[in-house]
């Protein structure tokens, strides 16, 4: 029986050993080959995914620190408005915001636009004047403070505050012009604006509109030129304000700024219009 294992082997039987032993060999190095390509195209995805997840990161940073600086513009330009609101109001200021427009999307709303402003003017008349002051106050505001703003109550019948991040954030998505202009509207329809009676018997004061422009010391437009600002006020309130431009004059600015709330007033037949109807112009 030894000897039978020493036969020769035949040639056909050797070399199919060997195909089968180098095929076992090329699908080791292709399963290894197609692992590595594997591992390369996940570390690839993930190298991508971290990459657009850090450009995420950078605009949503980016897009808070925007939010942040035009919320502090807002407050600047609500906190100079706040007395004469809560005056012009009789003391409820939930009403000066009620024809501005929302401009976060209707799915996810919390807090009305105007339950925020009113506690924003309410903190401000509380004393508080930066920011992160308003956003504590708010934070800490009393039931009844925050039921005389209209705030939603939760199961229980608590009133609940709205957040410092909506408060500031709102703030950003409205921006100064509109609050002022919001503002600006409310202070103009509560003012009382009686036709002038004509003729008059002798000198009598008349409904008027002064204009008061000025250059804006350290703000350079993309061109390189200064920027001049226009403000038109009655009565101690500004009711609206434009830029100065090379293409516009300053009449002619003045004419197209709206008096609220009427229609906007243009050109040299439009002022020659507000005049017959009582409002004068001081350039």
């Amino acid at each position: 029986m030894r000897d039978q294992f020493c036969m020769p082997v035949p040639a056909d039987a050797a070399e199919a050993v060997i195909a089968e032993a180098e095929e076992t060999v090329r699908r080791a190095a292709a399963r290894e080959e197609a692992r590595a390509r594997r591992k390369a195209l996940r570390q690839r995805r993930r190298a991508e995914r971290e990459r657009k997840a850090g450009e995420q990161r950078e605009r949503e940073r980016a897009e808070e620190q925007r939010l942040r600086a035009e919320a502090d513009r807002a407050r600047a330009a609500l906190l100079k408005r706040a007395v004469k609101l809560r005056e012009a109001s009789g003391g409820s200021v939930l009403d000066c915001f009620a024809g501005l427009r929302d401009p976060r999307a209707r799915r996810g709303r919390r807090h009305s636009l105007p339950c925020v402003l009113a506690l924003v003017v309410m903190a401000m008349l509380h004393g508080k004047t930066k920011l992160a002051d308003i956003t504590a106050w708010i934070a800490a505001a009393g039931q009844e403070d925050l039921a005389a703003a209209g705030a939603r109550a939760g199961r229980d019948g608590r009133r609940i505050a709205p957040s410092g991040k909506t408060v500031t954030r709102l703030l950003g998505m409205l921006g100064a012009q509109a609050l002022a202009d919001a503002a600006a509207c409310y202070l103009a329809a509560a003012e009382p604006a009686a036709p002038p009676a004509y003729p008059v018997a002798g000198p009598a004061l008349q409904p008027q509109l002064a204009c008061d422009g000025k250059q804006a010391h350290g703000a350079v437009r993309a061109d390189g030129t200064s920027l001049f600002l226009l403000s038109a006020a009655t009565r101690g309130i500004v009711l609206a304000d434009d830029h100065l431009d090379r293409q516009r004059h300053a009449r002619h600015v003045a004419a197209e700024i709206r008096l609220r709330p009427g229609p906007k007033i243009r050109g040299e037949r439009g002022l020659r219009r507000a005049r017959e109807r009582g409002v004068g112009v001081e350039l």
